[in-house]
């Protein structure tokens, strides 16, 4: 929630964009193909052509939503689905501001996040 409100406050707009498309959004990335009333459809990979449209409507963009990857592993924790926080600025002076934005947020998110996993945290310290 603390990354939702600290988004809010910094005047960017909350969307939500579709999670089942017609085509991938990457190249050269393993998607989820899957049958929707006779036609191919697929799970979404990312939010990035949707947040550069809406860009350009609200000047300051974020969802906070799934991202499916089809992609093979032996590996238990690899994620073929996650939950992810994208956000896109318009134009911008330098690249300054997406730092200053992204070290605002990362500062604003550690204090609850370090919080919620402070059992986590005193664990791994212990070993």
């Amino acid at each position: 929630m603390y990354k939702r409100q600290f988004l809010h406050r910094e005047g960017f707009t909350e969307i939500h964009t579709p999670k089942l498309v017609s085509a991938g959004a990457e190249g050269g990335s393993n998607i989820f193909r899957l049958d929707y009333f006779g036609q191919a459809a697929f799970l979404a990979q990312s939010p990035q052509v949707y947040k550069q449209t809406m860009v350009a409507v609200y000047e300051r963009v974020f969802e906070v939503g799934p991202v499916f990857r089809g992609e093979k592993h032996n590996s238990s924790r690899h994620p073929n689905k996650y939950s992810s926080q994208d956000f896109e600025m318009g134009i911008l002076a330098s690249f300054r501001a997406i730092m200053g934005m992204e070290t605002a947020m990362l500062r604003a998110a550690w204090p609850a996040r370090s919080q919620q996993l402070s059992p986590e945290l005193q664990r791994l310290t212990r070993d």
